[in-house]
């Protein structure tokens, strides 16, 4: 059960998987930046045309930090369960 949750978590939000497996400085480092890259997002969204390479760039730093957090989670589950 505990696989499932940390890895719904991290979908959820990058870092929630973190921080319920109590790796507290990984979550709050990983949520942090994926709520900034969504902040500037969000704010540049309304000010430039959406396929803009600076608009690309972040939607690509966005999706890397989903992947970077799920592998990332993922790879410590296993480690745990071994």
């Amino acid at each position: 059960m505990k696989n499932k949750t940390a890895i719904w978590l991290s979908l959820l939000l990058p870092g929630l998987g973190h921080l319920y497996l109590k790796r507290y400085f990984d979550g709050i480092a990983i949520s942090a930046a994926a709520i900034l890259v969504w902040v500037v997002e969000i704010h540049l969204a309304s000010a430039m045309p959406v396929f803009s390479g600076k608009a690309l760039v972040i939607t690509g730093a966005l999706i890397f930090l989903y992947l970077y957090a799920l592998a990332d989670v993922y790879k410590r589950l296993k480690q745990t369960t071994q």
